[in-house]
């Protein structure tokens, strides 16, 4: 999964970001993060939702289990 987003809270940016940059919202086994240069910032996604609006999708499109983890899951049962 990844993700497109802006950061669009009200609240002063957290350090590094910048208003006008895109950022990538990914996910690995840590949990969700975004780069900010060549650091990845790990915070839970409610953080993440409040501060940063996904750009093409809505939150809940972005955070919605994909049909082919579903599909799978269901054959291995």
């Amino acid at each position: 999964m990844v993700t497109k987003m802006i950061y669009s809270s009200v609240a002063t940016p957290p350090d590094g970001v910048v208003l006008t940059n895109r950022y990538t919202l990914e996910k690995d086994s840590k949990g969700y993060f975004y780069c900010v240069g060549k650091e990845k910032i790990y915070q839970d996604i409610e953080l993440i939702k409040e501060l940063f609006s996904p750009i093409e999708k809505t939150w809940d499109e972005v955070l919605k289990p994909s049909s082919k983890k579903i599909a799978s899951k269901k054959e291995e049962n």
